[in-house]
Protein backbone atom coordinates (compact mmCIF):
# COMPACT_ATOMS: atom_id res chain seq x y z
CA UNK A 1 0.00 0.00 0.00
CA UNK A 2 1.69 3.34 -1.08
CA UNK A 3 0.27 5.79 1.59
CA UNK A 4 2.14 8.42 3.55
CA UNK A 5 3.61 7.57 7.40
CA UNK A 6 2.08 9.01 9.91
CA UNK A 7 4.52 11.16 11.29
CA UNK A 8 5.14 13.44 8.35
CA UNK A 9 0.72 13.09 8.28
CA UNK A 10 0.94 14.62 11.76
CA UNK A 11 3.24 17.12 11.15
CA UNK A 12 1.87 20.36 11.96
CA UNK A 13 2.20 22.47 9.36
CA UNK A 14 1.44 25.96 11.29
CA UNK A 15 2.66 27.63 14.53
CA UNK A 16 0.41 26.59 16.94
CA UNK A 17 -0.39 28.11 20.22
CA UNK A 18 -2.36 27.47 23.16
CA UNK A 19 -3.79 29.78 25.21
CA UNK A 20 -5.47 29.00 29.08
CA UNK A 21 -6.80 31.71 31.04
CA UNK A 22 -7.67 30.84 34.54
CA UNK A 23 -8.23 34.13 36.04
CA UNK A 24 -6.92 37.62 36.41
CA UNK A 25 -3.91 36.54 38.92
CA UNK A 26 -0.43 37.35 37.40
CA UNK A 27 -0.22 33.68 36.69
CA UNK A 28 -3.69 32.86 35.43
CA UNK A 29 -2.19 33.60 31.76
CA UNK A 30 -0.71 30.27 30.54
CA UNK A 31 0.49 30.46 26.90
CA UNK A 32 2.53 27.32 25.26
CA UNK A 33 3.98 27.82 21.73
CA UNK A 34 5.03 24.79 19.23
CA UNK A 35 5.21 22.47 22.74
CA UNK A 36 7.16 25.10 24.68
CA UNK A 37 5.99 26.51 27.78
CA UNK A 38 6.57 30.48 28.16
CA UNK A 39 6.92 30.45 31.74
CA UNK A 40 4.14 32.27 33.85
CA UNK A 41 4.86 36.09 34.23
CA UNK A 42 6.51 36.23 31.48
CA UNK A 43 3.44 36.72 29.31
CA UNK A 44 1.78 40.25 29.93
CA UNK A 45 -0.72 39.66 27.72
CA UNK A 46 -2.43 37.80 24.25
CA UNK A 47 -4.56 39.72 21.97
CA UNK A 48 -6.51 39.43 18.58
CA UNK A 49 -8.22 41.10 16.23
CA UNK A 50 -10.06 40.33 12.95
CA UNK A 51 -11.75 43.12 11.10
CA UNK A 52 -13.37 42.53 8.02
CA UNK A 53 -15.80 45.28 7.97
CA UNK A 54 -13.22 46.79 5.54
CA UNK A 55 -13.09 44.24 2.48
CA UNK A 56 -10.50 46.19 0.69
CA UNK A 57 -8.38 46.71 3.98
CA UNK A 58 -9.10 43.54 6.39
CA UNK A 59 -7.05 43.02 9.22
CA UNK A 60 -5.97 40.58 11.26
CA UNK A 61 -3.53 40.67 13.93
CA UNK A 62 -3.16 38.27 16.79
CA UNK A 63 0.10 39.08 19.77
CA UNK A 64 1.91 37.69 22.48
CA UNK A 65 3.00 40.43 24.26
CA UNK A 66 6.09 39.85 26.72
CA UNK A 67 7.06 41.09 30.23
CA UNK A 68 10.01 43.41 29.14
CA UNK A 69 13.39 42.38 31.07
CA UNK A 70 11.71 38.49 30.47
CA UNK A 71 14.07 35.29 29.70
CA UNK A 72 11.38 35.00 27.03
CA UNK A 73 11.25 38.77 25.87
CA UNK A 74 15.12 39.17 25.36
CA UNK A 75 15.08 35.65 23.13
CA UNK A 76 12.04 37.01 21.06
CA UNK A 77 11.77 40.79 21.87
CA UNK A 78 8.62 42.63 23.44
CA UNK A 79 6.17 40.66 21.13
CA UNK A 80 5.16 36.83 19.30
CA UNK A 81 3.02 37.23 16.56
CA UNK A 82 0.28 34.56 16.54
CA UNK A 83 -0.60 34.44 12.56
CA UNK A 84 -0.27 32.21 10.53
CA UNK A 85 -0.92 29.92 12.30
CA UNK A 86 -3.27 27.66 14.80
CA UNK A 87 -4.37 29.21 18.07
CA UNK A 88 -6.89 27.64 20.16
CA UNK A 89 -8.01 30.05 23.86
CA UNK A 90 -9.54 28.30 26.97
CA UNK A 91 -11.11 30.53 28.89
CA UNK A 92 -13.67 29.61 31.87
CA UNK A 93 -14.92 26.09 30.08
CA UNK A 94 -15.55 28.44 26.87
CA UNK A 95 -13.38 27.95 23.83
CA UNK A 96 -12.08 29.76 20.98
CA UNK A 97 -10.39 27.93 17.70
CA UNK A 98 -8.79 30.24 15.36
CA UNK A 99 -6.47 28.99 12.23
CA UNK A 100 -5.35 31.30 9.24
CA UNK A 101 -2.38 30.45 6.99
CA UNK A 102 -2.38 33.86 5.16
CA UNK A 103 -2.40 36.51 7.65
CA UNK A 104 -3.04 38.52 4.46
CA UNK A 105 -6.20 36.89 3.13
CA UNK A 106 -8.99 37.21 5.42
CA UNK A 107 -10.72 34.00 3.65
CA UNK A 108 -8.17 31.61 4.62
CA UNK A 109 -9.51 32.40 8.27
CA UNK A 110 -10.92 29.66 10.11
CA UNK A 111 -12.86 30.75 13.13
CA UNK A 112 -14.46 28.36 15.94
CA UNK A 113 -16.28 28.20 19.23
CA UNK A 114 -16.84 25.13 21.68
CA UNK A 115 -16.81 21.80 21.83
CA UNK A 116 -19.03 19.26 20.12
CA UNK A 117 -18.70 15.63 21.46
CA UNK A 118 -16.04 14.72 18.34
CA UNK A 119 -14.01 17.60 19.49
CA UNK A 120 -14.45 19.37 17.05
CA UNK A 121 -15.07 23.54 17.32
CA UNK A 122 -18.68 24.90 15.93
CA UNK A 123 -17.81 26.90 13.07
CA UNK A 124 -18.39 30.41 13.39
CA UNK A 125 -19.63 31.82 9.87
CA UNK A 126 -20.72 35.96 9.45
CA UNK A 127 -18.54 37.60 11.87
CA UNK A 128 -17.57 41.22 10.94
CA UNK A 129 -15.42 41.51 13.53
CA UNK A 130 -13.65 39.76 16.86
CA UNK A 131 -11.41 41.25 19.04
CA UNK A 132 -10.02 38.98 22.31
CA UNK A 133 -7.71 40.29 24.81
CA UNK A 134 -6.47 38.38 27.80
CA UNK A 135 -4.28 40.33 29.99
CA UNK A 136 -2.51 39.04 33.28
CA UNK A 137 -3.90 40.80 36.11
CA UNK A 138 -7.04 42.30 34.37
CA UNK A 139 -9.13 40.15 32.65
CA UNK A 140 -10.20 38.35 29.25
CA UNK A 141 -13.01 39.77 27.02
CA UNK A 142 -13.77 38.36 23.40
CA UNK A 143 -16.53 40.22 21.73
CA UNK A 144 -17.35 39.36 18.51
CA UNK A 145 -19.78 41.47 15.73
CA UNK A 146 -22.32 40.04 13.44
CA UNK A 147 -22.46 40.81 9.69
CA UNK A 148 -26.43 40.74 9.22
CA UNK A 149 -27.19 42.35 12.63
CA UNK A 150 -23.91 44.64 13.68
CA UNK A 151 -24.89 43.81 17.20
CA UNK A 152 -21.81 42.97 19.54
CA UNK A 153 -22.29 39.68 21.29
CA UNK A 154 -18.99 38.35 24.03
CA UNK A 155 -18.19 35.09 23.13
CA UNK A 156 -17.00 34.62 27.35
CA UNK A 157 -20.56 35.94 28.81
Amino acid sequence: MNRPSAGSVAAAELTTTYVFFSGPQSDGLTVIRDGELLLPGTVDSVSIEVDASDEGNPVLTGLISLVPGSGVASRFGNSIPLFPGFVEVLVGGKRLQLVCPNTGDLSTLWFGIGMRTSGEATPVQGVTSLKVLLAAGLGATADLVWSDNGLQESVLA
